[in-house]
């Protein structure tokens, strides 16, 4: 399959640049341009295309490198490809772009990965535990890192843009309205979220319970507690939720795909769905127990476990840059 994309980037490569001897010169140069910006997205997705299929980076001669980094729970894979006369910069990160210099622009090329056990059982305790007390602290430190530190119990009736505090020696409630790109918190005590609130992208370290409610609306959602997880009302999350001591979805909230529920970390930690709750994608309790109501509905189809999990890599997002 990828000899054959690799062969298809020539074709059409080909017609584009056999076309541009009919037409008009000023035409001619700015087709051949965008003739050669599709060609150089091709050439990093067929990189992209051969990793994922085992190929090592460098195995087709002409495809660009392929970087292999984490994202949070997934895995980060960025292929880029230089156009005539760029200079790149910049570092894969995350799924923004940069520009490039020296009249021209590199174009790249990053996805966000899973792993699929499509073939294999579903990973027992100690398959998981590793992988994700790894995963655990890099939370921690990524939460910690740029956090204003706070003492004593926080309520936060307002949202702003940005959001990231580390509560010691107290609680955390945020009931707000509006909408906030990034929230970030680290509490030693419990995190309550509610309210009609849209958050871009949510990490949550608590060492005591989190709870999840109302009407919040999260695109990206990294939530970890010491205890309990408890999503409910109409909230919406998608992502990786880990409970220590087990995971509960009720009334509508709902977890969109690609999310991981995870409850694992006691000899009790147990997933349950409940109400009308929906959970699509992964959830499991290495040694607990999974609980779904007949109201409730799990979707597991093509379920993609976190990158630190042991399986066959699968793209889940693609982005494109210059």
């Amino acid at each position: 399959m990828v000899l054959s994309v690799v062969l298809g980037v020539a074709l059409v490569v080909t017609l584009l640049l056999s076309g541009l001897l009919r037409v008009p010169l000023a035409v001619s140069r700015y087709a051949q341009r965008k003739a050669e910006s599709v060609a150089e997205v091709y050439r990093a997705e067929s990189s992209l295309l051969a990793s994922l299929a085992g190929f090592p980076s460098g195995y087709f001669d002409g495809l660009p490198p392929v970087s292999q980094g984490e994202l949070g729970p997934w895995g980060l894979w960025t292929a880029e490809a230089g156009l005539p006369g760029s200079v790149s910069g910049g570092h894969p990160g995350s799924l923004g772009g940069h520009p490039g210099s020296s009249g021209g622009a590199s174009v790249r090329v990053s996805v966000l990965v899973g792993k699929s056990r499509a073939k294999a059982p579903w990973p027992r305790y100690a398959e998981w535990a590793d992988g994700a007390e790894q995963y655990r602290q890099a939370l921690h430190n990524r939460i910690e890192a740029h956090a204003r530190r706070l003492s004593g119990n926080r309520r936060f009736f307002r949202a702003s843009p940005r959001m990231e505090y580390s509560v010691a020696s107290g609680d955390l409630t945020l009931d707000a309205d509006g909408r906030v790109e990034r929230a970030a918190f680290y509490v030693e005590g419990s995190a309550l979220l509610k309210g009609s609130l849209r958050v871009d992208t949510l990490l949550v370290y608590a060492e005591g319970p989190v709870t999840v409610g109302t009407r919040l609306d999260v695109g990206w959602a990294e939530i970890y507690s010491g205890e309990v997880v408890r999503v409910e009302g109409n909230a919406q999350v998608c992502g990786h939720v880990w409970g220590r001591m087990g995971v509960t979805f009720s009334g509508n909230a709902r977890a969109s795909f690609p999310s991981v529920v995870l409850a694992m970390g006691s000899p009790l930690s147990d997933v349950q769905l409940q109400g009308r709750s929906r959970v699509e994608g992964v959830v499991a309790a290495p040694n607990g127990h999974v609980d779904v109501e007949t109201t409730a509905r799990w979707d597991s189809t093509d379920a993609l476990f976190p990158y630190y999990v042991q399986g066959v890599p699968v793209a889940i997002e693609q982005k494109t840059s210059r």
